[in-house]
């Protein structure tokens, strides 16, 4: 590319009006670039919002200043992201703790219904995960994903109302479909304002900080025991009505908090604005375009990763859907503990959520500086602790493969941050999320109907299902390990190969911010 050309394309493109959503239709071919695979990629108008700030203001790198903004953006989002996690998990997880205080009985469940019951809200979630991530791709993203909140908070609340177990069913399904939301805004609100290297360990905060909701739950389920007569209602019910108030009101507090995107941050001056893109420029990504591009679609499903995503959700999941419904019961039925004390055993579990998961994550980077070599590791305790679940010969030996399991998370936050570091493209990056949390959400469907009635209250064909499914989470993560490594040094190799490739992409301005996908973009590396 001459230096004229590259004059022009500047021109051009600090003076086009494509960044705005209102002017997304806007499309015209400024460059065309060669990927490190040979392929011709058009840079074009859909570029993302990071482009404007990139071109309008100019920040030098200084390491002091940049280490002062990670802790300014960790002091002012981390709680609020860790909050709106929280909430939705309660929601979520209600009904495990309600099944425990009387919903079954008092809605006349038998047989599996139960497990229907947990396995509806996932049936919603996945019937409109790949919708809400385009949804939430397409439009404000904080706007739009506090309407789907506000919603699902005032659904839960219905739930305390319900009369009949078809009304429970269908509170489910909306309030799964509702909360297929929530994941995919958080990893995209946290590729926004965090460097790649930085995602893996803010991702297991605030996805971790389930584990506090764990806690919480079975305090409040505690407390609907231990004062059971005090109440002018069933424990279920108010069970319902508490959660679902304090889901709304952190939903408030996170609608009024956080920005759309990081241009509109009330709490960074212009100059940490602009010292924010630049630091997003390593990621090779920005604040995500709005376009919906239908190529990156046709990318994201004919990527091979992708899929092994798809299926190392199914996997990982089948195990989660299964305790997460009846963890509950077996402490209650298997274990032998009362209700009150099925409630104090399952607090360990959210102790070791959110204390023990960002723990062994931090101590794992330190150690091997590979967060596809923790994945792996936290997935191999998990498989032993499935095993003591499943073959234990003593209760003290099973509770503690049950509370061991618990380190699952670990692995899931791994591929929610490589969504948001590893994928390029908005489109392709929303498309490829929605698609895991498809698999993410079927595992947790098959997971509750592991648990057949039949087999109670030791559940032996569920806990061997568990060790499997565990077993074949492995495979799909080294699989996704070693295509990242061998796209690596296939690219390496090519741009050796053919250094104008490189040189041609660091000739345009900007590039990071252009929405290309990782395939397209030549500079793009994947973190292992």
């Amino acid at each position: 590319m001459s230096h004229d050309q590259k004059n022009m394309i500047d021109t051009i493109v600090s003076h086009v009006s494509v960044f705005s959503s209102d002017n997304m239709n806007t499309h015209q071919v400024l460059a065309t670039i060669t990927s490190a695979g040979g392929e011709p990629v058009e840079i074009t108008t859909d570029v993302d919002p990071a482009m404007k700030f990139a071109l309008d203001n100019k920040v030098e790198y200084d390491e002091e200043k940049d280490k002062k903004l990670r802790r300014k953006l960790d002091f002012y989002l981390m709680p609020v992201l860790m909050l709106l996690n929280v909430a939705m998990y309660m929601d979520k997880s209600a009904l495990s703790t309600s099944a425990i205080l009387g919903i079954r009985s008092a809605l006349g469940m038998h047989g599996d219904q139960y497990s229907w019951g947990t396995s509806g809200f996932y049936l919603g979630y996945l019937a409109f995960e790949l919708p809400a991530s385009l949804l939430l791709q397409r439009f404000p993203l904080v706007k739009t994903l506090g309407v789907f909140a506000i919603l699902w908070s005032l659904l839960l609340i219905l739930h305390g109302a319900v009369k009949s177990y078809a009304g429970l069913m269908v509170l489910r399904v909306l309030l799964g479909m509702l909360e297929s939301s929530i994941n995919p805004a958080l990893v995209m609100i946290t590729g926004q304002y965090y460097r790649a290297g930085e995602q893996f360990m803010r991702t297991t905060l605030w996805f971790c900080a389930n584990g506090l909701a764990t806690i919480i739950m079975n305090c409040i389920g505690y407390a609907m025991v231990e004062y059971e007569d005090s109440y002018s209602i069933e424990p279920w019910r108010l069970n319902f009505y508490i959660i679902g108030a304090i889901s709304m009101f952190i939903v408030i507090l996170f609608v009024i908090h956080v920005p759309d995107d990081p241009s509109k941050a009330w709490f960074l001056n212009d100059e940490e604005k602009a010292r924010l893109v630049e630091r997003l420029r390593a990621n090779q990504q920005g604040f995500g375009s709005k376009k919906v591009k239908p190529y990156q679609i046709k990318e994201a499903l004919t990527d091979v990763v992708t899929w092994y995503y798809f299926f190392y959700g199914v996997s990982s999941d089948i195990p989660s859907g299964s305790l997460g419904s009846f963890g509950s019961i077996l402490l209650n039925d298997d274990f032998g503990f009362t209700t009150k004390e099925s409630m104090l055993m399952k607090m360990p579990n959210g102790a070791i959520v959110a204390v023990g998961c960002p723990l062994f994550v931090w101590v794992g980077l330190k150690i091997w500086d590979s967060r596809m070599f923790v994945s792996v590791i936290s997935t191999v305790f998990c498989i032993l602790a499935a095993c003591l679940l499943a073959f234990g010969q003593n209760n003290q030996t099973k509770l503690a493969g049950f509370y061991l399991q618990s380190l699952n998370p670990v692995s899931m936050v791994q591929c929610l941050s490589c969504f948001s570091s590893n994928t390029g493209g908005a489109t392709k990056k929303a498309v490829m999320d929605a698609i895991f949390l498809i698999g993410y959400s079927a595992g947790l469907v098959i997971g509750p109907q592991t648990f057949i009635e039949s087999q109670a209250p030791g559940y032996a064909g569920g806990k061997v299902a568990i060790v499997v499914c565990y077993a074949a989470s492995l495979v799909f993560l080294l699989l996704i390990w070693w295509e990242y490594y061998r796209r690596n040094l296939k690219n390496e190799k090519n741009l050796q190969e053919n250094p104008e490739i490189e040189k041609d992409a660091k000739n345009i301005d900007n590039i990071e911010f252009a929405d290309l996908t990782d395939k397209e973009n030549p500079l793009f590396r994947y973190t292992l």
